[in-house]
């Protein structure tokens, strides 16, 4: 059993639990198939797929939360005391991705993580090192 689509979907859209069934197969060049459904709920189409058709990991991507140029909430954070401000994000990236962003009012290049849509929290050079593994 692999799970597959229920419905078509086009590039970019978002895969939802609703859109995931399971289907018998027998795959001969299986390798690279996605066999874990929860690995595909929140992922979004890399190009149009059809229901029903075994899904390879190439078919997939992070959804892009943080568009290139756009308007974004940048937030710091320490103990007791949370600051937000604007800020212009020099690249595009998913959740978790961690990015360049520039300050409006400073112009000031800082390191953000993607937490949500057009939300990131700047990252300290202890806890880029936590996120890169």
């Amino acid at each position: 059993n692999i799970p597959v689509l229920t419905t078509a979907l086009a590039r970019g859209d978002i895969i939802t639990d609703s859109d995931v069934s399971f289907h018998e197969t027998t795959v001969a060049n299986g390798a690279d198939i996605v066999r874990d459904a929860d690995l595909l709920v929140g992922m979004a189409a890399r190009r149009p797929l059809r229901p029903g058709e075994p899904l390879r990991s190439r078919d997939l991507t992070k959804p892009k939360l943080v568009e290139r140029g756009g308007l974004v909430t940048l937030t710091f954070q320490v103990e007791g005391m949370r600051l937000s401000h604007q800020a212009i994000a020099s690249t595009s990236g998913g959740l978790g991705d961690v990015i360049t962003v520039k300050n409006i009012q400073s112009e000031r290049a800082l390191k953000a993580i993607i937490i949500g849509e057009n939300q990131l929290r700047v990252v300290t050079p202890a806890r880029l090192a936590q996120a890169r593994g």
